[in-house]
This record gives C-alpha cells, sequence and structure tokens, in this order.
C-alpha cells in the first residue's frame, strides 16, 4: 500500500496557505451547525406558536368568547333571584330562581405555553408576539381562581333550604350576600376574559363554531361544545345569538 508522506514546507507562503485551508474548513463547518441550528430553532419556533394556537382557538378561546356572551344572562339571572328575596316571594319561586342560575364551570389550560417555556422557544420569538402570548397565558390561573371562586359562591347560593315556609331574615341575609359574591365574581371574570379575548385578536387566531383539531394527538371537544352547553341552560338561552354571533365574526 502506497502512503503519501506530506509534502515539505519550503516558505511562509505555502506555511501560510495551509493555514488558510484549514481556517477556511473550519469556518465553513461552523457556518453549516450554525445554519442547521437555526433552521431546527425556527422549526421549533414554528411548531411551539402552533400548538399555542390550537390550545387558544380549541379550548381557552371558545371558553372566554362564552363568557362574554353570558355575561348579561348571569346578571339578569342574579337580579331575579334578589328581586325574589327582596320582594318576600314564596320560597318555592327563590329556589325555583337559583336552579335555574347554573354558570359553565372551565378548566384554563396553559400546556403548550409551559412546553414552550420548558424548550426554551419563548426567548426566540418576535419582542411583540411573546409579549401577547405572555399576556394571554397569564390569564389563565387567574381565570381558574376566579371560577374556583364561582363555584364556591353557587354552592352558598344553593344551599337554601327547599323546604318550609317563606324565607326568615337570616335566610334573606345569607342569600343576598351571596348572590352579591356572585355578582363580583362575574364582573371579575368579565373583567379578565374582554382584555385576553383582544390580545387573542391581536394574535390573528380565529375562534369559530367549526374549528377542527389539526391531528388525532390534541383533539379537544371543539368551539361548538360552549354553543351546546349555553342551550342546554334555561338561564343562558337570550345569550346563545351572541356567542354564535361571536364566532362568525372572529377575525
Amino acid at each position: 500500500m502506497e502512503i503519501h508522506k506530506p509534502k515539505p514546507i519550503h516558505s511562509w507562503r505555502e506555511f501560510l496557505s495551509e493555514i488558510a485551508v484549514v481556517v477556511i474548513g473550519v469556518v465553513i463547518a461552523l457556518s453549516a451547525d450554525q445554519m442547521l441550528q437555526g433552521f431546527e430553532l425556527r422549526a421549533k419556533v414554528r411548531h411551539a406558536e402552533q400548538q399555542m394556537r390550537v390550545e387558544i382557538a380549541l379550548d381557552d378561546g371558545p371558553q372566554l368568547l362564552q363568557r362574554i356572551a353570558l355575561a348579561p344572562c348571569i346578571e339578569e339571572s342574579l337580579t331575579r333571584i334578589r328581586s325574589a328575596i327582596e320582594q318576600g316571594e314564596p320560597r318555592a319561586a327563590v329556589v325555583e330562581a337559583v336552579k335555574r342560575f347554573d354558570p359553565p364551570r372551565h378548566t384554563w389550560d396553559s400546556v403548550a405555553f409551559q412546553a414552550a417555556a420548558v424548550n426554551n422557544v419563548l426567548p426566540h420569538l418576535p419582542a411583540d408576539r411573546l409579549w401577547r402570548w405572555a399576556y394571554v397565558y397569564a390569564m389563565m390561573p387567574l381565570l381558574d381562581r376566579a371560577d374556583e371562586r364561582e363555584f364556591l359562591d353557587v354552592a352558598r347560593i344553593r344551599a337554601l333550604s327547599t323546604v318550609g315556609g317563606s324565607l326568615i331574615e337570616p335566610e334573606r341575609g345569607r342569600m343576598l350576600e351571596a348572590v352579591e359574591a356572585l355578582r363580583r365574581d362575574n364582573e371579575d371574570i368579565v373583567a379578565h376574559v374582554t382584555p385576553t379575548a383582544g390580545a387573542i385578536r391581536e394574535l390573528g387566531i380565529r375562534v369559530v363554531l367549526d374549528g377542527k383539531p389539526p391531528s388525532e394527538v390534541y383533539a379537544p371537544a371543539g368551539p361548538s361544545r360552549v354553543v351546546d352547553q349555553l342551550k342546554r341552560l334555561p338561564m343562558a338561552a337570550s345569550c346563545v345569538p351572541a356567542l354564535e354571533q361571536a364566532m362568525r365574526d372572529s377575525p
């Protein structure tokens, strides 16, 4: 087997030429590696944003629009309960008004945003989009806590006994306090969901009735479920058209 021995270097020019070849080869290798990493990073960013868009468009977003549309019906139902109490209506009438009050309870998810954070993708988003994504997802734990308060306050108002005559004064006081707590809950939730829905629009996310998941891997019930929920609630019948219209008008 013939072995090619390295040629001796006879001048500085030849030496510098050899060094230049090595340096150029290293630069090319590093540049290629950086290009590959750049492609991979951009692909991760696109995937992370797509997952967040799916989560908002199919899960959290429909719930936001539902709550905005439902707010007037909640206020009307609470006004009806308070009126029944203050006007001394029979216990059965108060109980019936309370039974009609049944706001949907939701969970507010941040799975896609948390995954993007764990994978160190968020710092590579453009600053304006990162701010909007962070704002939207910062609202989710606040809405979870607000929903929990409302759930507990609904339990308080439903604790009214269904037997007996007219409400006695302690019962009237407890019921009125619970009604006002629920009114504050509604105002608090609406104060959170309204600007969050605006931030979603700024991100260009469409929340539509016929929205479908991009794959079977992540397939929530879909936006139409929030309309179906309201249709099943006697107190929410008049708010269904507003929700359907909001989902048709989504940009």
